[in-house]
C-alpha cells in the first residue's frame, strides 16, 4: 500500500473513494477558510464548531471536494484508478406494492439494468412477502405491521446472496449481503422508520451488522442540513447525523429531493448511508407510482479492477409448438434404417439417441421465450410526458390517467393466466404453487470461512458430500451374479411402449444425453421398433447403457433453511428420458408381482394412497372411544434414507418377492456402477460413482425404496399390541392401552426392532429428529424409550407429514396461531 500523503494537517474523518486506510485532508477550520463551496448560515448558533455546523457541513463538504480530493490522492499513489466492481443499486419507497406498481418496478429494473433494489413500506400481509417475485430477481423481506410498512430487498438472480437478519421493531430492517469476485462483499440494508416513531443511537446500532462495505437505504422519516434542504431538521435528524460521524457513515445524498407530496411540497425523508465503498451518481428521478421519487447510485467495492459481469443470456431453448413434426418423423426414420439389425445394448443406444438429437435439431427451432409486450406504447408515451412536465396540474392528470391504464393492463393479464388454469394443466399447478409456496433464493451463496466460493468449488463440494453418502458400507458386498432362463423370459410389446410413452409429461428438463419427451412422444413407426428392440435386448441380456446410468445432480434449498448449510439443499437428479420410458415398463411389470405382497401399513408411492392414509391412521389410535386408554407414539426419523439403500438388500428383497429374475438382473444392472455430476449455476462438477442409494429423480427409485421397506414392516407387524405406518421413510409407531408401563414396553419393543433391523440393512435413524408423545398427559416427559443407548426426545406437539398434533385437547398450542391469523386478517 502507498504511503498517505501528507500534504495537509488536521482530523482525518473519511472520504468517499479511496482505500480502507484513513485519508488526511484538510481540517474543517481550514476548508472554512479557503471557501470550498461552504456556505455560513447567519444563525449564530450554526457557526463552525457547533453540531448544528457540522450537520449542515457533513454532506457538503463531500460533494463539494470529492473531485479535489480524489485528484490528490491519485497523484500520490493513495487510491487506484479504478477501484473495484460497480454495482448499480435503486432505492424506493413505494407507498405499498400493488400489481400495477410490480409491473412498472420490473421495467425499472431492467431498463436501468439495476443490480440490487431496497424496497421500503412495500405494505405486504406474510403471505404475500413470502411468494412475492420479481423476473430475474431473488426477493428476501419481511411483511408489514398493523400500521403499514414492510421492507425488501431484490438482487439480480446471477449475483451470490447471503440472506441476513429480518427485523420488525422501532426500525424495520432486512440485511442481505452480496458477495462479489475475490472475496469482496457488500452488506445491502433497506430500512423503515414511521414517521411517528422516535429513535435513538442504540436504536440505529442494530442497522450495524459488518465491520465491512455496507450500504444502508433507509426511509428514516428524518431531515438534516446534511441532505434536507427543504425542511427544517428535526431531533431524528440531529441523531441521525451525530451516528453518522461516531461510526464513519457517509450520506451519500447530494440535496436533491426525495418525495413530493402535494399538499407539503418538496422534502427528503429518504437517505442512503455507505461505509467502506464508494457511492457515484447519486440521483433522484420523480416516480409517477408514489409519493416517493425513485433513487439510482453506483456502488464500487474493494478494489478489484475486474468490472461487474452483466447478466448471463438466456440459453436458447427448443420451440415445441413451432416444430415440424412430419419432417420430424421422416428425419428419424430416414436416420433409424441406417441402424440396420444391431444387437450390441451399448452402440445400439447410441445410434438410437445420435438419430433423435438430429431429427430434433433439424425440425424444431430454437429461440428464446420472448417477455410479453405489457408496457404498451400507450404507457410508454405517458411516462415520456410525465418526465417532460414539471409539479403542475397537468402531470397530476397525466399520472390518474397512467394508473387506470396500468390497472386496466394487470386486471387484463390476470383474467387472462385465470382464463387458462385447468386442473390437468401441469403448468397451471406451477403457477399455484408460485402464488402460495414460499420462494428460496435461486442463487444463495455457499460461505467457507466467511467467504463465498467460486461456482465450481461449490458443485465439487456438494459431489464430495453426496459421493460419500453413496459409499458402500464395509460390512455389505455388491449383489451376486443373477442366473436368468431364456425360455421365462417375457419381451415387451408395442403396446407396453406406447402406454409408457403417452405417460411422459411435457416440460420436462433432458438428460445427460440431451434426448427430451416431446421428441419421443413423436417417433415414427420404424424409430418404435427400433426402441422396442433395444428394450428387449437389454432386459433379455440385463446390460443397461452406460448413457441411463449418468445423471445430472441439481441441488435445490430449501424453503426456509440456511444456504450455508450443504444439508439444506435437496439434490434432484436429471437423467435419460428415454432410460425413463423403459422405467415405467418395469416398474408397471414390477407392481404387479409386489403390489399384494406390500403390507397395508405403507401409503408412499403406491397407487391410490397418499399422505392422507397415514394422518387418518394416527387420527383414528387417537379418537378410537375406548375408557380410559390411552395412545403413546414415536415418529421415527431416518437419516438420508434414499440415499443410503444397500444395492444388495434392494436385489434380496426382490428374490424373495419371487421377482422376474430378468427383472432383477435388469435393476441391480440400473443400481451398479452409477455416476453423476453436480451442476451449479452452469458449473459441472467431475464425474464421481455412486455406490449405494436409488438416484432421486427416477422411476424406479420410490418402487425400490418401499420394497426394502417393506421388510421392516413385516417385523414390526409381528410385535404385540404395537401398531405402526409408513409414508415412504417416515415411520411412526403407535401403542395403546391404559397403563403407562405396558405402552413405554410395547413402544420400546418397537424401537429395538427398528435398531436391529437398521443395522442389518446399513442404515441410520437420526435420534435427534426422532421425537416421543404420549397423548392425553400433561407431563413434559411421560416416556423413557431409548434408541442405541441414546434417550427419544418428548414433543409435545410432534409433527407428522406437515400436519401439526398436539397431546392435550383444546385451544392452548393453536392460540398463538389463531391470533396471529386473526391479526393478519385484520392487517390485510
Amino acid at each position: 500500500m502507498p504511503a498517505t500523503s501528507t500534504w495537509c494537517q488536521g482530523p482525518v474523518p473519511r472520504i468517499i473513494g479511496g482505500s480502507q486506510e484513513p485519508a488526511a485532508f484538510l481540517s474543517w477550520g481550514t476548508l472554512l477558510c479557503s471557501g470550498y463551496g461552504i456556505i455560513q448560515h447567519r444563525d449564530q448558533q450554526r457557526l463552525a464548531g457547533t453540531p448544528f455546523f457540522i450537520c449542515r457541513s457533513l454532506g457538503t463538504c463531500q460533494r463539494a471536494i470529492s473531485s479535489i480530493i480524489r485528484t490528490k490522492m491519485l497523484l500520490s499513489g493513495d487510491v487506484e484508478e479504478n477501484p473495484g466492481p460497480s454495482l448499480r443499486g435503486m432505492q424506493w419507497n413505494c407507498a405499498g406494492l400493488s400489481q400495477g406498481k410490480r409491473l412498472a418496478l420490473h421495467k425499472t429494473l431492467v431498463d436501468e439494468r439495476i443490480a440490487f433494489c431496497l424496497l421500503s413500506e412495500t405494505r405486504m400481509t406474510p403471505g404475500e412477502a413470502a411468494c412475492f417475485s420479481v423476473a430475474g430477481y431473488q426477493h428476501h423481506g419481511i411483511a408489514r405491521n398493523c400500521k403499514g410498512g414492510g421492507v425488501s430487498i431484490l438482487v439480480r438472480e446471477d449475483l451470490p446472496v447471503e440472506t441476513g437478519m429480518a427485523v420488525i421493531g422501532r426500525i424495520e430492517q432486512v440485511h442481505a449481503t452480496i458477495h462479489l469476485a475475490r472475496g469482496t462483499a457488500l452488506t445491502v440494508t433497506s430500512a423503515y422508520i414511521p414517521p411517528k416513531h422516535t429513535f435513538t443511537a442504540t436504536d440505529l446500532d442494530t442497522l450495524l451488522t459488518t465491520d465491512g462495505a455496507q450500504l444502508i437505504g433507509a426511509d428514516a422519516n428524518a431531515h438534516a442540513l446534511a441532505w434536507d434542504r427543504a425542511s427544517p431538521p428535526n431531533t431524528k435528524g440531529e441523531t441521525l447525523t451525530q451516528w453518522c460521524i461516531d461510526n464513519q457513515f457517509l450520506v451519500c445524498n447530494t440535496g436533491e429531493c426525495t418525495r413530493y407530496a402535494r399538499h407539503h411540497g418538496e422534502s427528503t425523508p429518504d437517505v442512503t448511508l455507505s461505509r467502506n465503498c464508494t457511492v457515484y451518481t447519486w440521483t433522484s428521478l420523480y416516480s409517477p407510482d408514489s409519493d416517493h421519487h425513485h433513487i439510482f447510485f453506483d456502488v464500487i467495492v474493494g478494489d478489484d479492477t475486474d468490472a461487474l459481469s452483466c447478466p448471463r443470456l438466456q440459453k436458447p431453448m427448443y420451440a415445441w409448438l413451432k416444430a415440424n413434426w412430419r419432417n420430424f418423423r421422416l428425419k428419424v426414420d430416414e436416420l433409424c434404417r441406417k441402424i440396420g439389425r444391431e444387437k450390441n445394448v451399448n452402440t445400439l443406444e447410441q445410434k438410437l439417441s445420435s438419430a433423435i438429437r438430429i431429427a430434433t435439431k433439424v425440425s424444431v427451432p430454437r429461440g428464446c421465450r420472448a417477455t410479453p409486450p405489457h408496457w404498451t406504447p400507450e404507457l410508454a408515451k405517458l411516462d415520456e410526458e410525465i418526465a417532460g412536465c414539471g409539479p403542475s396540474h397537468r402531470r397530476e392528470k397525466l399520472v390518474a390517467t397512467r394508473k387506470q391504464i396500468l390497472d386496466r393492463t394487470t386486471k387484463k393479464r390476470w383474467s387472462t393466466l385465470c382464463s387458462r388454469l385447468a386442473v390437468s394443466d401441469r403448468c397451471s399447478w406451477h403457477i399455484v404453487k408460485k402464488v402460495y409456496a414460499p420462494r428460496p433464493l435461486t442463487t444463495p451463496a455457499v460461505l467457507v470461512d466467511n467467504a463465498a466460493i467460486t461456482d465450481y468449488r461449490q458443485a465439487e463440494r456438494f459431489s464430495k458430500l453426496y459421493s460419500s453418502r453413496a459409499r458402500r458400507h464395509p460390512d455389505s458386498h455388491p449383489p451376486a451374479p443373477i442366473k436368468t432362463i431364456a425360455s421365462e423370459f417375457s419381451p415387451i410389446t408395442m403396446a407396453e411402449l406406447r402406454r409408457s410413452i403417452k405417460l411422459l409429461p411435457s416440460g420436462s428438463a433432458a438428460g445427460p444425453d440431451c434426448l427430451y419427451n416431446e421428441a419421443l412422444q413423436h417417433l415414427g413407426r420404424t424409430a418404435l421398433n427400433v426402441v422396442l428392440r433395444l428394450f428387449n435386448e437389454s432386459l433379455r441380456t440385463g446390460v443397461v447403457p452406460p448413457a441411463w446410468k449418468t445423471g445430472v445432480i441439481i441441488p435445490i434449498l430449501k424453503a426456509g433453511k440456511k444456504a450455508e448449510d450443504l444439508d439444506s439443499y435437496r439434490p434432484v437428479t436429471l437423467t435419460s428420458c428415454l432410460c425413463k420410458v423403459m422405467e415405467r415398463i418395469i416398474a408397471a411389470r414390477l407392481r404387479d408381482t409386489v403390489e399384494s405382497q406390500l403390507t397395508p401399513q405403507q401409503s408412499g408411492f403406491r397407487p391410490g394412497c397418499s399422505t392422507l392414509e397415514q394422518l387418518l391412521h394416527v387420527r383414528a389410535a387417537l379418537c378410537r372411544p375406548t375408557h380410559q386408554y390411552r395412545t403413546g407414539a414415536v415418529f421415527v426419523d431416518y437419516e438420508k434414507a434414499f440415499d443410503t439403500v444397500d444395492h444388495d438388500k434392494i436385489a434380496r428383497e426382490m428374490h424373495r418377492m419371487k421377482v422376474s429374475p430378468h427383472i432383477v438382473k435388469w435393476c441391480v444392472s440400473f443400481l451398479s456402477n452409477r455416476t453423476g455430476r453436480v451442476r451449479f449455476k452452469e458449473k459441472l462438477s467431475r464425474s464421481r460413482t455412486f455406490e449405494r442409494g436409488v438416484p432421486q429423480g427416477t422411476v424406479l427409485g420410490p418402487i425400490m425404496f418401499i420394497i426394502v421397506m417393506n421388510s421392516l414392516s413385516q417385523r414390526l407387524a409381528e410385535v404385540p399390541l404395537l401398531q405402526h405406518g409408513f409414508f415412504a421413510d417416515d415411520l411412526t409407531l403407535l401403542a395403546r392401552h391404559t397403563e403407562r408401563d405396558v405402552i413405554n414396553h410395547t413402544l420400546q419393543c418397537g424401537l429395538n426392532v427398528v435398531l436391529q433391523w437398521s443395522k442389518e440393512y446399513f442404515m441410520s435413524v437420526n435420534v435427534a429428529k426422532t421425537k416421543c408423545t404420549l397423548f392425553g398427559c400433561i407431563e413434559r416427559h411421560p416416556l423413557t424409550l431409548q434408541l442405541d443407548g441414546e434417550r427419544i426426545g418428548a414433543d409435545r406437539t410432534p409433527k407428522l407429514l406437515g400436519v401439526t398434533f398436539q397431546c392435550l385437547q383444546g385451544w392452548q398450542h393453536m392460540r398463538p396461531k389463531r391470533d396471529a391469523r386473526w391479526t393478519s386478517d385484520y392487517c390485510r
